[in-house]
């Protein structure tokens, strides 16, 4: 399972949620056509740093399953910001 962050630009506490956890096909299904960018292996800084919680930020584990969007483990920001992003969060019933 991937896990989706939600954070200032930074990680670690106060930087970052918890991390949702979520399959990549499900996260690859409701992301669409917005694009995510692979940056490595190491958590990004995202420039400019926020004082909220702003940024989507997926990491992608060595046991995950890779999809087109997501073809390697490492950390990939998403093209949508948090305040457009509760489509990402919403329960599987919903």
């Amino acid at each position: 399972m991937a896990t989706i962050y939600k954070t200032t630009g930074g990680f670690g506490r106060g930087c970052s949620d918890g991390g949702t956890s979520m399959s990549l096909t499900t996260l690859e299904a409701r992301l669409g056509a917005y694009r995510c960018a692979y940056r490595g292996l190491a958590s990004p800084v995202i420039a400019p740093i926020a004082d909220t919680f702003t940024y989507i930020v997926i990491q992608v584990h060595e046991s995950d399953e890779k999809t087109a969007k997501f073809p390697r483990k490492g950390y990939y920001v998403a093209d949508v910001r948090v305040e457009s992003a509760a489509f990402l969060f919403k329960s599987d019933g919903a």
